[in-house]
């Protein structure tokens, strides 16, 4: 029999059956039932702005005076690290979206305050990296003709991280295997923080989070010299 965490028919029924189901009845909010496309690309336009907004704040902490190509990088994972503790707080999930928005509004204000710092030179590179890894990301999606889970067809690994997304969002489900065998739960969090935010399912904040890798990270490669 097919191991539900890992693929095959249960890790299928894992994505579409009732678990899925009953987690979207239970944590959707009013009004928000939006389509898996649109929920997707704003679950990565948010990781994307956020990472943005909390590297470039991290990175003038530390003296780092003009933007350049690691702000994204550094972000997303001060905000992975953010999250990941701040969820297995009381409140959970409502402990991860305080401590989340806390640490970008305050990355805000903190760039507000400094404005002289928060543009440079390496912007003007970034930007059409950054758009283009993100269209490029976008290939299978555009060439399927929908919006699901790429390459499920060679392993549907997602299956598992998607459960353990969920027992995240709901721990009042068994613990899964992963959380237990001690597997690192760093992306997951970030995952259950925003489709706790948009009040949607835990797969278009995963795809989200797929998305938003590459115009977070593709920029790095064009690093100037020295850096």
């Amino acid at each position: 029999n097919p191991d539900p965490e890992r693929g095959g028919a249960g890790g299928r029924q894992a994505l579409n059956g009732p678990l899925s189901r009953d987690w979207a009845g239970a944590h959707m909010l009013p009004g928000s039932r939006m389509g898996t496309g649109v929920a997707t690309y704003l679950s990565a336009l948010l990781i994307v702005l956020a990472s943005l907004l909390v590297g470039r704040a991290v990175l003038l902490l530390l003296g780092r005076r003009q933007a350049s190509f690691l702000e994204g990088a550094v972000g997303i994972a001060t905000l992975v690290l953010v999250c990941t503790i701040a969820i297995r707080l009381p409140g959970e999930e409502t402990a991860s979206l305080l401590a989340s928005g806390v640490l970008v509004i305050g990355s805000l204000v903190f760039l507000l305050v400094r404005r002289e710092s928060v543009l440079g030179p390496a912007v003007g590179v970034a930007v059409p990296v950054a758009l283009l890894a993100g269209l490029l990301a976008s290939v299978p999606f555009i060439a399927s003709g929908q919006i699901g889970i790429p390459g499920v067809g060679l392993n549907n690994d997602m299956a598992m991280h998607l459960v353990d997304t969920e027992y995240l969002l709901d721990n009042s489900r068994p613990e899964p295997v992963a959380i237990i065998n001690g597997y690192p739960m760093g992306p997951h969090s970030l995952v259950a923080t925003v489709v706790s935010l948009l009040g949607t399912e835990p797969l278009p904040g995963w795809l989200g989070l797929l998305l938003a890798g590459d115009p977070v990270a593709a920029p790095r490669l064009h690093l100037e010299p020295g850096v």
